[in-house]
């Protein structure tokens, strides 16, 4: 459901760029061997998704959606003659084609386009075509459809019973003069508060520190998962029983990275040794060729049963993705002098590849800000603010009817209240797409 007035934005698109290593064939006769190596190196296109649907106002100004072309082959793949046809409105290629009117991925990674639609022209059908140098896809389309909406959405109209999955990503490590409040008791409380608000939700959590770089991180890594999105409230609750807050290495944090990888699920190997290592690693959630371990890694999905099958944590198909996350001070970021870990196979995680990948899952963010500084130290609040625009997660924080504030809470050093954390809940599953 749709906002009655959004913000024009441009979606950051998204990128993953992953390291794999070249296994090489043995055998008796070179003359085989060569034709196997010529008969494998192909390139391999995978599109997500493999249609694009739009819904906005006739007045909300050129809306956007973003296409992922992924190379799951060992040669580079180029798409060109790319083209919209459109039988009714206004679509167009706004992003990612280069000056030869191409896009080309190298084997093993991605690259993405950008879709736009002007509401103002009226609905629209059509669709995308390319070609392609993978031999099994020489053509490719994708569908295009949008909608004018013509109805004013209420501001108040209940969403409860609409389907929507939760997960919650808590920063254990305090670095404050003492202990942060109450992290029991509010993990409890929006637990039972999520599954006691909302008729058909799923909840998951996961927790984070820094990357374990020496002086970085001294509690946990970038990001552990400790439950994947479920209705079992009791489980969840459960697993939520064992968290405990303890004190940090560094100031920052590794939020970029812990959000990444909810939504996207490709794992980090800090080392890039192809090996997975507890204590500074990121097990994909599931296994794949393409993930940071080239697929030598059991996924999280082996451990930890979901609800649904999307990658990250389990999200549910059809439900609105929401995460909650919150921070203690800044996020570890280059934009803010901060360094980011060398020679990783699966590159450590920004704002703009958090945008780029919440963009192609559609999920919305809900920051927190329990910064024991943020009086006088404004740079978290800017950070969640400029992440909130980049993700178009929005709510109506000052009561005016409008969804256009980016959807972070801030209540000095405490936790919000809870009926301010449902509503910001609600307001974002009535705005997303």
């Amino acid at each position: 459901m749709l906002s009655r007035r959004s913000p024009n934005r441009l979606q950051a698109a998204g990128l993953l760029a992953l390291c794999m290593g070249c296994i090489p064939l043995f055998g008796c006769d070179p003359l085989e061997e060569e034709e196997k190596v010529d008969a494998n190196a192909r390139p391999s296109l995978d599109i997500n998704p493999g249609s694009i649907s739009f819904e906005a106002y006739s007045t909300d100004g050129l809306q956007t959606r973003t296409l992922s072309l992924q190379n799951h082959g060992t040669d580079q793949l180029v798409l060109s003659n790319l083209q919209i046809i459109a039988s009714t409105g206004a679509f167009t290629i706004v992003e990612g084609v280069n000056e030869a009117g191409q896009v080309e991925v190298t084997p093993r990674s991605q690259q993405w386009i950008t879709i736009a639609w002007d509401p103002s022209t009226g609905d629209g059908t059509g669709a995308l075509q390319m070609n392609t140098n993978d031999p099994l896809k020489p053509g490719v389309e994708v569908e295009l459809s949008a909608l004018v909406q013509t109805q004013v959405v209420d501001p108040d109209e209940p969403v409860t019973g609409d389907k929507v999955d939760v997960y919650l990503l808590l920063d254990v490590a305090y670095n404050y003069s003492c202990y942060h409040p109450e992290l029991d008791r509010f993990i409890d409380d929006i637990i039972d508060e999520l599954y006691a608000t909302f008729g058909d939700v799923a909840v998951g959590f996961g927790v984070y520190d820094d990357y374990r770089v020496s002086g970085w991180a001294t509690v946990n890594g970038p990001y552990e998962m400790r439950h994947a999105i479920s209705t079992n409230h009791d489980s969840v609750k459960a697993a939520a029983d064992r968290l405990r807050m303890e004190f940090g290495g560094s100031d920052e944090g590794s939020a970029y990275e812990a959000i990444f990888q909810a939504v996207w699920g490709a794992g980090y190997d800090q080392d890039c040794d192809g090996a997975f290592d507890l204590t500074t690693d990121i097990q994909p959630w599931h296994t794949h060729e393409d993930d940071a371990f080239a697929g030598a890694v059991p996924g999280l999905d082996n451990e930890f049963p979901a609800e649904g099958s999307r990658r990250g944590v389990g999200w549910r198909e059809g439900a609105t993705h929401i995460v909650i996350y919150s921070v203690d001070n800044i996020i570890r970021d280059t934009a803010m002098g901060s360094e980011l870990p060398a020679g990783s196979c699966g590159a450590p995680a920004t704002v703009d590849t958090v945008a780029r990948a919440l963009a192609v899952t559609d999920t919305r963010l809900l920051g927190i800000n329990v910064y024991e500084w943020q009086g006088s130290d404004p740079r978290p609040q800017q950070q969640l603010e400029a992440l909130a625009v980049a993700t178009e997660s929005y709510i109506d924080s000052n009561d005016d009817g409008l969804f256009d504030d980016p959807a972070v809470l801030a209540a000095g050093w405490n936790w919000p209240q809870m009926s301010t954390v449902m509503h910001a809940v609600e307001d974002l599953m009535r705005t997303a797409n």
